[in-house]
């Protein structure tokens, strides 16, 4: 597709960064600056306003993958089949977020390994 361009954003760079590198692109999305990940970027306003509508719309999928080396504490995080709960509501114009994991590999290491 040629209205949209897809970078690999370190967790170096910030929005700002990213914006004087492409001077001309649009934000589809946002990260934050200590995040790394694909940020999508437009080329044209109707092709921001259209992506835009599609993450507000929740039509686009994101998966955020953490590398843990440590301990954490899973009880902390509802399993993806828990319901969410907020204690308040979220604001009018916000859109809730929730936090789920996955257990996708358990990896022990032994003393001395």
């Amino acid at each position: 597709c040629n209205n949209y361009v897809v970078i690999d954003k370190p967790p170096s760079l910030s929005m700002d960064g990213v914006q004087a590198l492409y001077p001309e692109a649009k934000f589809c999305h946002q990260l934050d600056a200590a995040m790394s990940g694909c940020l999508a970027l437009a080329l044209s306003r109707p092709a921001a306003r259209r992506a835009h509508d599609a993450f507000r719309a929740r039509h686009v999928r994101k998966t955020y993958v953490a590398l843990v080396d440590d301990v954490i504490d899973l009880d902390a995080f509802p399993a993806r089949d828990a319901a969410p709960c907020l204690s308040e509501p979220p604001a009018p114009r916000s859109l809730p977020a929730y936090a789920f994991y996955e257990l996708e590999q358990k990896r022990i290491r032994s003393r001395g390994a």
